[in-house]
């Protein structure tokens, strides 16, 4: 039977029956049930138990059935935090539909990248558990399957001990890795603030308290000046704003700096919007309210709340960018990360699909009696807040708000890591979150929080690595930043894939003030040779241009920018072993073998006929010269404790380094990013044969064997589909491989999660050290080659096979 590969619920009997026992509802794989005491099936499955994207039921269960499994049932992204305690031993008579329902939140979706499993067995004997693992290796949860009486239970496990009704507030952030949560929506900001009294959310009542949402603005201004207040440079301003008095567009300067943005899903429909043959009329008073009912309602709403909330001046994208003006539209672009942080708070419009829906859901704003408060509300429909309830709530709005349409969109994704307050409407209520506090609608600050408090609020400085909202990066280039931040975004959805650049512009032209030499179509041009053998985590889909010619768009094959999906944030571990990694809550951090050497010399262009530009990649030049030859400016070497010798530079002397990196002088002027569509260079080629495919535990895609011509094992490529689909090449097909750049890997624990080939018995690594050759696997188009995999071919084959030299120019 031909696996469905779009259909994963299954709720019904007919539905699990109607499949084939013995195949695998999401990839099609046959079991063998004879052996299902092994756990063939278990192990199988576990490979896919992540949440498919396109699924908007978070109960998403994954069911199958065979002779002696009776159900079971996948939780998706592991949880984070639990409102129930788990049983600590389920029975015989416990199923999965009676667990699940103990379970009141399942996960948090901000893992930066799909979690790989480890099986390993613990000491109970009929007990397999799957380490999840983020970009780093930590931990971030534990699920646990338990087999009792031919059934399998889902028994889900945090990271910490089991939180009680007496648990403190700091246990449920203590269970997030630090360096994930400010990725997701209000959790670094938990237990932040006290609150004496509150109101269930379910009592909140049929109205919306405008006093409520000016109490967060006051409370925010007065007390987190110094976290919340963005200084942006003097001469900063967007182009044009609105001026929600007049209902008209107006320039902007230096008297309309105090102004609120707008953060909305566009939709599909064809609303009005700024032109150049109609920006004169509405520069005109009344002019937006001339267009009527061409004026989407969540605009209408919005304006409607900024009067109300005495802010004159309102940025939104479609009005206040001319949209088809293309010089002015790029500048405004560009500056995108200035906009949003400049800003006095953002509205976050994530309760309705598009724009047209409006900025509500049933319960509207009050604005009759601007400053009433829930104070007002009768005592009998408060309870008694504590910090734990406050969290648990926040913690319920973080999953509906991610869950939500806006939050899967790739131009929210900047206007979200930007706005350094943001005022959140989703999911029939609204929220606050600025850089120190995250605040629920029915939470009632107490009096140290208020703003009469003449107390400023002193956030704790966190670690130089942390990433802080709104951005605000380090004085050194991270790239375990740059790697999360890719992966985050990259994952999510355009209507125009062609806006690919423009809609992670703001970030990147936020970085460059750190990275040396800015970005080669969202490449960092100090790290190209590492983070151009990037790989997919799950198989992505190629990006293609929807409006504009495929000459003008840039997605080039190349570059993560041409390819919409989930990255594998460890293929980019080489890039980053300048940096320790820790691999565990408890564990000491270690240091990354793994290193990436180019071998070819890499110049770009806009066309082909262009003028070619090299890309100079400067951290090569660094590796070389902390030796004999002494350390660059500004670098101090020390030993550490383990005796090892590291390096710190004056930019951060609490930070330690492998080695010196390249860092970007405040005296030396910025560039700007370049976004080419081609690179070329000089390298050598062979031709591989296609041999065995596998799954691989390094990710979800399939990999491959490569062979030589007399079926030696040579290396290994990780192909873009699942394994056993139909596209993959047979047994013995010629592939076609050039050389991008050279690589090693020292045999410990720690790499096997980036290698595919780690657990093949012919990989070299078992000698201790792996050297190879980074190659491509290219398809020719008009003289232009084009990236379709990339893979590893071990050193010494590689010289023996690849002979020939060529002019090599990918597009």
């Amino acid at each position: 039977m031909k696996p469905n590969y779009g259909t994963n619920c299954l709720t019904t009997k007919a539905d699990r029956v109607a499949r084939e026992p013995n195949t695998c509802e999401k990839c099609g794989y046959a079991f063998d049930f004879n052996a299902d005491e092994s756990g063939e099936v278990q192990v199988h499955r576990a490979k896919h138990y992540l949440l498919p994207p396109q699924c908007p039921n978070p109960r998403h269960v994954l069911r199958g059935s065979s002779k002696k499994t009776a159900s079971i049932e996948w939780l998706g992204i592991p949880p984070m935090y639990l409102d129930t305690q788990i049983p600590s031993s389920p029975t015989s008579t416990t199923s999965t539909s009676c667990f699940n329902e103990s379970i009141k939140r399942a996960w948090l979706r901000f893992m930066t990248r799909r979690a790989t499993s480890e099986r390993f067995y613990s000491s109970s004997k009929s007990q397999l558990s799957f380490l999840d693992q983020d970009l780093k290796g930590h931990k971030a949860g534990a699920r646990t399957e338990r087999e009792n009486r031919g059934k399998l239970v889902s028994r889900l496990t945090p990271l910490q001990a089991k939180r009680s009704e007496s648990a403190s507030a700091t246990t449920v952030t203590k269970q997030v890795p630090w360096h994930l949560k400010t990725l997701a929506p209000y959790v670094d900001k938990l237990s932040n603030s006290s609150s004496e009294f509150g109101i269930a959310p379910r009592l909140l009542g049929s109205q919306i308290y405008l006093g409520v949402i000016r109490n967060w603005i006051n409370t925010c201004e007065t007390r987190h000046q110094r976290i919340c207040q963005f200084q942006v440079p003097d001469n900063y301003c967007p182009l044009w704003l609105i001026d929600v008095t007049k209902d008209c567009l107006v320039p902007g300067s230096a008297d309309t700096s105090r102004y609120a943005a707008l953060s909305y899903v566009w939709g599909t429909g064809d609303s009005a919007c700024t032109t150049i043959s109609n920006i004169e009329a509405l520069c005109k008073p009344n002019g937006l309210r001339s267009l009527g009912t061409d004026l989407p309602a969540t605009i209408k709403d919005a304006m409607e709340l900024v009067r109300n909330l005495e802010v004159r001046y309102l940025w939104i994208d479609r009005f206040c960018i001319i949209q088809d003006e293309a010089q002015s539209k790029q500048t405004e672009i560009a500056a995108m990360h200035l906009l949003f942080s400049n800003s006095l708070f953002t509205i976050v419009a994530a309760e309705k699909l598009d724009a047209s829906g409006g900025l509500y859901e049933k319960r509207r704003i009050k604005f009759k009696k601007p400053n009433e408060q829930l104070r007002s509300k009768p005592q009998a429909q408060m309870y008694q807040s504590t910090q734990v309830q406050n969290d648990q709530i926040m913690l319920e709005h973080s999953q509906n708000f991610m869950r939500t349409k806006w939050f899967s969109r790739g131009w929210t994704f900047q206007e979200h890591l930007f706005a350094r307050r943001r005022i959140i409407f989703h999911n029939n209520t609204v929220n606050w979150e600025c850089s120190c506090s995250s605040w629920h609608e029915g939470q009632i600050l107490s009096r140290d929080d208020s703003s009469t408090s003449t107390q400023v609020y002193e956030a704790p400085q966190p670690p130089s690595r942390v990433v802080v909202c709104p951005f605000h990066p380090t004085r050194w280039p991270d790239m375990h930043r740059y790697t999360r931040l890719v992966s985050m975004y990259n994952k999510r959805y355009l209507t125009y894939p062609e806006d690919a650049i423009d809609a992670f512009s703001g970030v990147l032209f936020a970085l460059v003030s750190v990275f040396p030499g800015s970005f080669i179509s969202g490449l960092p041009r100090s790290f190209f040779d590492a983070t151009l053998i990037w790989q997919p985590w799950t198989p992505p889909q190629r990006r293609r241009s929807v409006r504009k010619p495929v000459s003008e768009a840039c997605l080039p094959s190349w570059s993560w920018i041409g390819w919409q999906g989930t990255l594998h944030s460890e293929s980019w571990r080489s890039a980053a072993s300048y940096l320790k990694e820790r691999f565990d809550f408890d564990a000491e951090e270690g240091y990354c073998s793994w290193t990436t050497v180019g071998t070819v010399s890499w110049s770009f262009s806009d066309t082909l006929q262009s003028e070619r530009k090299p890309v100079h990649n400067t951290r090569l030049k660094l590796l070389s010269s902390h030796g004999e030859e002494g350390l660059p400016t500004g670098w101090s070497r020390h030993v550490s404790k383990e005796g090892r010798a590291m390096f710190r530079h004056t930019y951060d002397p609490n930070q330690e380094f492998c080695y010196p990196i390249p860092m970007q002088s405040e005296e030396d002027s910025f560039e700007l990013p370049q976004n080419p569509r081609y690179l070329h260079a000089q390298t050598r080629r062979a031709f591989l044969k296609f041999g065995e495919s596998y799954k691989s535990f390094a990710s979800a895609c399939a990999s491959a064997d490569l062979l030589d011509e007399y079926k030696n094992w040579a290396g290994a490529i990780r192909l873009t589909c699942l394994p056993l689909d139909p596209g993959i090449p047979f047994p013995g097909t010629p592939l076609e491989l050039v050389e991008i750049s050279a690589g090693s890997v020292d045999n410990q624990n720690i790499e096997k999660q980036s290698i595919d080939e780690w657990h093949r018995p012919q990989c070299p690594r078992h000698s201790g050290l792996y050297e190879f050759y980074n190659v491509l696997w290219v398809e020719w188009i008009d003289r232009v080659a084009y990236r379709k995999a990339l893979g590893r071919v071990e050193k010494g084959v590689w010289d023996a096979v690849a002979t020939e030299q060529i002019y090599l120019t990918l597009g």
